[in-house]
């Protein structure tokens, strides 16, 4: 059975550009740390990330959604990816079963997030990584009508960081943002670094400022740099044409509404 979109759990090719991009950008960014290497998905959902990280030995998706687990296995199950029905904060696996542990926006959906970090911690190898991330407690709720309700247990960065130098010596965190963008390329493909500039004059452009979310990359042996990466979303064009057509209904309701006005108030006069 195909997954439902809820809004919160993300499902190819539903949802819109921002969730996709950010999503999928968490995982390009895990497939820098796995090649070769076991790995384990702490809340796979729909197992897309599976396809991302292909470049791993084995790979394990995890999920307490038997729905999201049999949707994943139908779509990229193989022999060296697998999916399981499970409580992330109680796995029943070996201690030091994997080299990498990715967990992406699972923990602000538990009560006790640390019982996540704790189980990472227990399941990975003495110089395995945990790749985390989860949203940032104000900048997330920053612009929201009404809380999450699939949240639970929000951090704040320095909380975030806090959780995970609990269980791991080294903790690297870098932000996430979304933001739309002009970019400016060679013809002949994309290049390995790219100058990210930062307007200052506020009237025109407002500055990126603090990020959404927050992701973690942990260690006990050794410290792993996260470079700046953009992961571009597609054309504008779609969306500024779809905007123009919307404003052009929105002009022809409002010129509705204003001879329904005049009607009532014609009469209300008479």
């Amino acid at each position: 059975m195909a997954e439902i979109f809820t809004g919160e759990r993300f499902i190819p090719g539903q949802g819109g550009v921002q969730i996709a991009a950010e999503h999928l950008h968490r995982y390009l960014l895990a497939s820098e740390f796995v090649s070769g290497l076991r790995v384990l998905d702490m809340g796979c959902g729909a197992g897309y990330g599976s396809s991302l990280l292909q470049n791993c030995s084995s790979y394990l998706g995890i999920d307490v959604s038997e729905s999201s687990v049999e949707s994943a296995m139908k779509s990229f199950g193989s022999p060296t990816v697998n999916f399981g029905v499970g409580d992330c904060q109680h796995l029943d696996l070996p201690d030091w079963s994997f080299d990498v542990i990715v967990c992406f926006e699972m923990l602000e959906h538990v009560e006790n997030p640390e019982l996540i970090v704790c189980e990472a911690k227990r399941l990975l190898t003495s110089n395995g990584v945990f790749i985390s991330s989860t949203p940032d407690k104000y900048q997330y709720n920053k612009f929201l009508t009404e809380p999450n309700e699939f949240h639970v247990h929000e951090m704040t960065k320095d909380e975030y960081e806090q959780l995970l130098s609990k269980y791991f010596r080294i903790s690297n965190l870098v932000g996430q943002f979304y933001v739309q963008t002009s970019i400016i390329r060679p013809t002949a493909g994309l290049q390995n670094s790219a100058v990210v500039y930062q307007s200052s004059n506020a009237e025109w452009l407002e500055p990126m400022k603090d990020p959404i979310y927050w992701i973690g990359v942990s260690s006990d042996k050794s410290q792993h740099s996260v470079g700046t990466s953009v992961l571009p979303s597609g054309s504008t064009r779609d969306l500024e044409g779809g905007l123009v057509k919307v404003q052009r209904q929105l002009g022809v309701y409002e010129t509705e509404l204003k001879k329904i006005q005049e009607h009532f108030e014609s009469n209300e006069r008479n």
